[in-house]
């Protein structure tokens, strides 16, 4: 789920529900406000964290991407305690795990991101938040692939402190030696996912 202004409010029940079902798995995603707009609809992610802290009886951090799991266990009381709980049951299965994906200005979730995509029409993806990596796939043998898989690996930079950077008014904005740079399938438009 996308937590911003209209979900956040919705964000302990889910939790409550994860912790309440042996095995669910919760990503909160963080608003992406230089990707979707709306930068009032953003809320500072590290509340949800800190709440989450309260929440769980143990958290970890993932290495891929440096993001925070939380296990949670038997619901959050309508008063906001937690009861008593532990992470696995009794038959050893890890109980409910809420993740958060907080890429937003975080160098080192990008820096950890290992992943390659493919989208719905068959194009290579290197980044999540670009549409200038693209890569087509069309018409190619396993060999001609495994190349393009390749170059969208090769081509990989962090979105965060190396494809976007901070300007001198603390905003992010595209770093001058991406713009205006070819396309790698000049018929892929920029709205292609």
């Amino acid at each position: 789920m996308v937590v911003f202004e209209l979900t956040a409010g919705y964000v302990p029940e889910m939790v409550d529900f994860v912790a309440e079902n042996r095995g669910l798995q919760l990503q909160l995603i963080e608003y992406m406000p230089e990707i979707a707009g709306h930068p009032e609809w953003a809320i500072d992610i590290q509340r949800v964290h800190d709440w989450l802290d309260e929440q769980a009886e143990r958290v970890e951090t993932r290495e891929m991407h440096d993001r925070n799991r939380y296990y949670v266990n038997g619901g959050v009381g309508e008063n906001g305690e937690t009861p008593s709980v532990t992470s696995r049951d009794s038959s050893g299965v890890e109980t409910g795990m809420v993740e958060i994906v907080d890429p937003v200005e975080n160098e080192d979730f990008c820096a950890n991101c290992g992943r390659v995509r493919v989208t719905h029409e068959g194009y290579l993806k290197g980044c999540l938040n670009r549409n200038d990596d693209l890569r087509s796939m069309g018409e190619m043998t396993r060999p001609e692939i495994r190349e393009a898989y390749r170059d969208v690996v090769d081509s990989r930079v962090p979105y965060y402190g190396e494809y976007l950077v901070e300007n001198d008014d603390g905003n992010y904005v595209i770093n001058e030696k991406y713009i205006d740079v070819p396309e790698p399938d000049a018929d892929v438009s920029a709205t292609n996912p």
